[in-house]
């Protein structure tokens, strides 16, 4: 049973390839003798139900097919009566557990965890290239939907969103390479694998903004706005301000055309007569734009501030505090609830590089078998940690860090503290060096709580691991979606892993596998690397790293909120520049410069996944997620659109049911965690 409380039927099984397991290859009727009554003894307890077990799998991969395997069933029953062996596809064996005891089988409720999952974490660089495709595409979606139903004629890229949607699949998958990879690296076969595997992220980012551009220059073109007009679109259901970054010439500067009054720029590198700038959007509505005229200054941008040494900043949210002799964040202040974030006592600075060795040979960094040894793991600290001093920015302030450790020449940190947003933004720039020895990075951010609860953001819920997993659950790395979080009584710190999907809680990953989550700190710690795995990843990786996380806290743990900031970092704001080749003048367009919102749903907790076209090319779907946890009735308005239907669908988009529209807009109802789709058509 997942969280929206719906069922699926789910059979586990302890590998695959389980025929050539049991039988051998090609199979024996002999082995049959020797090794199905053991497999059988699993489902000869009395709360097993049915007469039916799975063989899981034919033989292993990259290995020659057998055709014995195409006889051996037949031969099979030819000679025996029981037990019967059937060739099936999965949807045969469910839909005979389905018909036969669907109702009589236990309901199970909990999370697997992950496992080899942790296998990202060898290819950091491209994972972290993966992990902004996978929301910039859905921001791309969203776009190419908005510019349809403004110009119902431009139909959305169906092919390219396609061949996108593929190779942000086949990256993600968990196979990186074949099994010499590790031991192998540098063979022909290990390279050629591992060009073919990264590709697919440059290739899916090429296309991502193909599809962006392509859409933003054809919904600009319907706003009644002249040439040298910067456009700023936003894909969430609500209205933000992001901190956003582009070029523009020397002298230019900009002009908010919802408020009328100046964008103070801060620039971040001036050459060559243009200035690379970056600045606060202001509020841009929901699933909706607004414009920025570029006009002339007449004088050059100073530049980048100096840094001072001033050791504290804060705004109204929070106060942080810089240890100078040590050089580094020694406190942070929740104003609002009067609560310190860092734990004084932990032996790790707050947000500290953990560079860590150990691990090589056959220990249970990987496999959970008793009777291999534990894993003998040394942490390196940061070294020279320095504080480089704070400067005033525009829109906040910044603290820059640097240090080094063991293997990593380099770590640069930026602390960015907004005026007007409850976020701190920790920004790390690193260089590692490369090598094949077992090695994994940390970055720790210990939390000054009492008696500490975990949570973290799963595809469609949030999970606590001290009693959401299932037994026998990987209970040391979690895969994170959106958020992580630590909480006690009065504070919860929540921080949004941009780049970086693993994470470890209470203390790093050492293979010990246990069988309860019982937390050695209060510490999150970003398991940002690894090369663990001796088989299908990176042997070791090495070059410049960029890691982005986003804190924020409250008195107590609110998912829906935790969502929206997540949702926020990282799902891009995406920017167009009208040129002199995009309008000739300044001629009538429908669009508003002032900006508009497209679609509004008026539950803060419902989010907009995407807004796409429907597979079957009648009409649009939105799909929607609930991200509370309780019961939600949302109103759904759609502006500028009139005279159509709307359908709840299935996830497959089959119509399900009508949904009422009145003063275009519709009413609908979530169950807690629940994902709808719904077809808006004509």
């Amino acid at each position: 049973e997942g969280q929206d409380g719906k069922k699926v039927l789910f059979w586990y099984s302890r590998g695959y390839s389980q025929i050539s397991f049991l039988f051998g290859l090609p199979p024996q009727s002999a082995a049959v003798y020797e090794t199905l009554p053991i497999f059988l003894q699993a489902y000869s307890k009395p709360e097993y139900k049915p007469d039916v077990a799975l063989i899981y799998g034919a033989q292993p991969e990259n290995t020659n097919l057998d055709p014995e395997i195409a006889r051996f069933v037949s031969d099979w029953n030819g000679q025996f009566a029981y037990p019967r062996l059937i060739y099936a596809t999965f949807a045969d064996f469910f839909r005979y557990l389905d018909k036969h005891y669907g109702n009589t089988l236990p309901t199970y409720k909990g999370d697997m965890g992950s496992y080899w999952e942790d296998g990202v974490g060898s290819d950091a660089y491209y994972t972290a290239q993966d992990r902004q495709n996978q929301n910039a595409i859905l921001a791309a979606e969203v776009l190419s939907t908005v510019s349809h139903v403004v110009s119902p004629h431009l139909i959305p890229p169906k092919n390219e969103i396609n061949d996108i949607w593929r190779d942000i699949e086949l990256y993600s998958e968990h196979t990186w390479t074949a099994s010499p990879s590790v031991r192998q690296p540098e063979s022909e076969q290990a390279t050629k694998q591992l060009e073919e595997k990264n590709d697919m992220v440059g290739h899916a980012r090429i296309q991502i903004e193909d599809v962006t551009d392509r859409a933003l220059s054809q919904l600009v073109d319907q706003i009644h706005v002249p040439a040298g007009t910067l456009v700023a679109f936003n894909a969430l259901n609500w209205k933000r301000s992001a901190l956003v970054e582009t070029d523009l010439d020397e002298d230019d500067e900009l002009v908010d055309l919802t408020t009328g009054l100046p964008v103070q720029l801060e620039t971040l590198f001036h050459k060559d007569h243009f200035k690379h700038v970056r600045f606060l959007t202001g509020d841009i509505p929901a699933v909706g734009y607004k414009c920025f005229a570029i006009k002339v200054q007449g004088h050059s941008d100073p530049g980048k501030p100096l840094l001072n040494g001033t050791p504290v900043i804060e705004n109204q949210y929070y106060k942080i505090t810089v240890n100078k002799t040590k050089g580094t964040i020694e406190s942070i202040i929740d104003k609002q609830i009067h609560r310190e974030l860092v734990e004084q006592s932990s032996k790790y600075s707050f947000g500290e590089y953990l560079y860590v060795t150990g691990g090589d040979g056959n220990t249970k960094m990987i496999h959970a078998f008793q009777d291999l040894p534990r894993a003998e793991l040394t942490i390196h600290r940061a070294e020279k940690s320095t504080y480089l001093g704070t400067r005033r920015t525009p829109w906040g302030q910044v603290m820059e860090f640097s240090s080094s450790d063991l293997n990593t020449p380099a770590i640069n940190l930026e602390v960015l503290l907004y005026d007007e947003q409850k976020k701190i933004e920790f920004r790390y720039h690193v260089q590692k060096d490369y090598t094949t020895a077992k090695e994994a990075v940390y970055f720790a951010f210990p939390v000054a709580v009492s008696s500490p609860t975990f949570a973290y953001a799963s595809q469609q819920g949030w999970v606590d691991p001290a009693k959401d997993m299932f037994k026998g659950a990987s209970l040391e790395w979690f895969s994170i979606q959106r958020w992580m979080a630590v909480r006690d009584a009065g504070l919860t710190v929540g921080i949004v892993p941009l780049d970086a999907p693993l994470a470890c809680f209470g203390d790093i990953n050492r293979g010990e596998w246990p069988k309860d989550f019982r937390p050695r700190s209060s510490t999150l710690f970003s398991y940002a690397m690894n090369n663990y795995w001796f088989v299908n990843y990176r042997a070791g990786q090495g070059g410049d790293f960029t890691f982005r996380y986003t804190l924020t806290s409250a008195d107590h743990l609110d998912p829906a909120s935790l969502s929206r900031v997540g949702w926020e970092s990282m799902e891009p704001v995406e920017l167009d520049r009208v040129v002199k080749q995009d309008k000739i003048g300044d001629p009538d367009r429908p669009l508003p410069a002032s900006g508009m919102s497209f679609l509004t749903i008026s539950a803060p907790n419902i989010v907009l996944v995407t807004w796409k076209m429907a597979e079957d090319s009648h009409g649009t779907i939105l799909r929607l997620k609930e991200t509370a946890g309780h019961d939600t009735e949302a109103t759904i308005r759609i502006f500028g659109k009139d005279n159509y239907s709307v359908s709840l669908c299935d996830a497959v988009e089959d119509t399900l049911r009508s949904l009422p529209v009145a003063q275009n807009q519709f009413r609908v109802q979530f169950h807690p965690n629940e994902v709808l789709t719904i077809r808006v058509a004509p």
